[in-house]
């Protein structure tokens, strides 16, 4: 789930009858409203809100960055020039300078500055990476300017700001930290 500025929570769902999956948002009243189908045939693994309530996900089968409307679910396709495998788990989130953060699941970290897709080359920057051996990294938070990875494999949660490579180890639990989303 993540959520817009003023609380509202949606959430992607996937089944294996419906792959092109919908966006859904949770009401008040802890019912589920289908807001509709994406339209991309693919695994969106990575869902966030930028500054302005714009919606962002990262799709690993199709490897692209789109911007989902929460009014009808759909999808519209923003870059899909990052590479082979760029996206592969993991998860992201939309600084107030329109840099969307996005982690790994292996733990690779990198920024795409939104401002620049509409420019002839989109800026994207590694930011290093967190400690790996074995780490999954499920979950992505941004709270005052620090940025948070959760590892699921190990329980562990990182803290840092532009270079994961000096990630700071600031929780290990008896656990689990399970796979989702952290939320900002």
């Amino acid at each position: 789930f993540r959520s817009t500025s003023d609380g509202t929570l949606f959430a992607l769902t996937e089944t294996v009858e419906n792959k092109t999956g919908d966006l859904v948002k949770l009401n008040n009243d802890g019912t589920v409203e289908k807001i509709g189908e994406t339209g991309i045939d693919g695994l969106m693994t990575a869902l966030g809100f930028g500054p302005e309530d714009e919606l962002y996900a990262l799709d690993q089968e199709t490897n692209a960055l789109y911007e989902l409307s929460t009014e009808t679910g759909e999808a519209a396709l923003l870059y899909d020039e990052f590479g082979e495998e760029f996206v592969r788990g993991g998860d992201l989130v939309v600084t107030e300078e329109n840099d969307l953060i996005y982690v790994r699941s292996n733990g690779e970290v990198h920024s795409v500055d939104l401002n620049s897709l509409e420019e002839e080359t989109v800026a994207v920057e590694s930011l290093g990476s967190l400690p790996q051996d074995g780490r999954n990294y499920t979950s992505l938070f941004l709270i005052a300017g620090e940025l948070y990875a959760a590892d699921e494999m190990h329980d562990e949660l990182y803290r840092f700001t532009d270079d994961a490579s000096e990630a700071e180890l600031v929780s290990r639990t008896s656990g689990p930290f399970y796979l989702g989303d952290g939320a900002s």
